[in-house]
């Protein structure tokens, strides 16, 4: 049976916008921000920071569990990501964030759990208005997304079964990140165990260089490219066949080979936009919200300008500028400004150096991760064989198609 739709506002007691106060080291409350909440609908509590709040703000300014936050500005990729609140201790939340308490006809879970699926993600980016380059989608239009509303008890049903499904992607995701720290290990056996910091970035040239290793301005070693959106208002410019590189992509896509996106554009977008095709090999830095991610084109794509992306020239091998961009992560994290949107701006991007290590040994460290990489399509395919079948019990789910018996198909299906 297909569950009655209810406007998101009818399922709430309260939606409630975060505090504007600036955060610092110090303070009262620690404070969740946009950055803590994961694109997979989790809230992750590294890097927090503080604020201090009256007596007559903690009420309207913190989170108790069970409170859902939802993430209402960032890129257009980003804008909705959505997640429940678990803790036991109140923490405060910031001015992006809408905090969402449901009423007596929804479970927060499942709420969270509908505004995380393709489907409320599709409908973020139609509705988001771009606000000073950024997507924005306040509380009254949030809460007029409608929601399948299933009794509670099939409610709590479903998300039991997609807490399931989640767990076969983690144990399908874990022999791929073994092998990723493999390839790590490989990078600083091979390159990092000579020098203490990082090969790339806003660095000085390390003492005791071996003979035939270089230091170069990258912008000397390699094309500096840039990327960009095509309006979104004009429907001609989507949907065709060339593969745009988003933030959305770029975290199941780090230290990979990029094949396939979630958005495409066409010819006409391109050519009626900054955006440029870029060639099979490009290495492409997440920069913005996301910072620090990198991923090495499979075949001729576009980006948003979310990335900064280099094409190697003849001393420089594409697989050595990925590791050596990953091994850097710290250090380019430390070069990204901003207290909410964090971004690594061009001119920093365009200061880069890197050591240059002999193109054979280049050559031969890509060679070893190719043969990992072969290891590695497997644990690849499994992966997105469980998020396909996730996706596919995640929309008949909230279709009403979920029987006992269908789902105890579609996992054992999965196993």
């Amino acid at each position: 049976m297909r569950w009655p739709l209810h406007p998101l506002s009818t399922l709430l007691d309260a939606a409630q916008y975060g505090t504007s106060a600036k955060a610092g080291e110090r303070g009262d409350y620690p404070i969740i921000r946009m950055g803590n909440i994961t694109y997979d609908g989790h809230i992750d509590l590294k890097n927090l920071k503080y604020i201090d709040l009256s007596e007559g703000e903690v009420t309207k300014y913190t989170v108790t569990r069970g409170d859902i936050l939802f993430n209402r500005t960032n890129s257009a990729s980003l804008v909705g990501k959505t997640a429940v609140y678990h803790g036991a201790v109140p923490l405060a939340f910031a001015g992006y964030l809408i905090r969402l308490r449901t009423n007596h006809l929804a479970i927060p879970e499942y709420v969270s759990r509908y505004l995380n699926a393709p489907v409320a993600k599709a409908t973020f980016r139609s509705m988001a208005k771009s606000i000073v380059g950024m997507a924005n989608i306040n509380a009254k239009e949030l809460g007029t997304i409608s929601i399948p509303t299933p009794p509670l008890d099939e409610q709590a049903r479903i998300v039991d079964i997609l807490d399931q499904a989640d767990e076969l992607i983690a144990v399908a995701s874990e022999f791929d990140a073994r092998l990723e720290a493999l390839k790590r290990s490989w990078f600083h056996e091979t390159f990092g165990n000579l020098f203490s910091g990082p090969l790339i970035g806003v660095i000085s040239r390390p003492d005791g260089l071996p003979r035939g290793w270089q230091f170069r301005r990258l912008a000397e070693v390699a094309r500096l490219a840039t990327g960009h959106t095509p309006s979104r208002r004009v429907p001609a410019y989507w949907s065709g066949d060339i593969p745009w590189l988003t933030l959305s992509d770029v975290r199941e896509l780090d230290g990979m080979t990029a094949q396939t996106t979630i958005e495409s554009v066409t010819a006409e977008g391109i050519g009626h936009s900054s955006a440029v095709i870029l060639p099979t090999g490009t290495v492409c830095l997440s920069r913005t919200a996301s910072v620090g991610f990198v991923t090495t084109l499979g075949r001729p794509m576009a980006t948003s300008q979310d990335f900064v992306n280099w094409v190697c020239g003849p001393s420089l091998n594409s697989t050595f500028l990925s590791a050596a961009l990953r091994h850097a992560r710290p250090h380019l994290l430390a070069l990204a400004s901003g207290s909410t949107h964090r971004t690594i701006y061009f001119p920093t991007v365009e200061s880069f150096s890197i050591v240059v290590p002999p193109l054979d040994l280049q050559q031969r460290f890509a060679e070893r991760v190719g043969e990992v990489a072969q290891l590695r399509l497997h644990s690849v395919s499994q992966t997105a064989k469980a998020r396909e079948l996730f996706g596919s019990i995640q929309q008949r789910a909230f279709l009403g198609e979920l029987t006992g018996k269908a789902t105890e198909r579609a996992l054992v299906d999965a196993v």
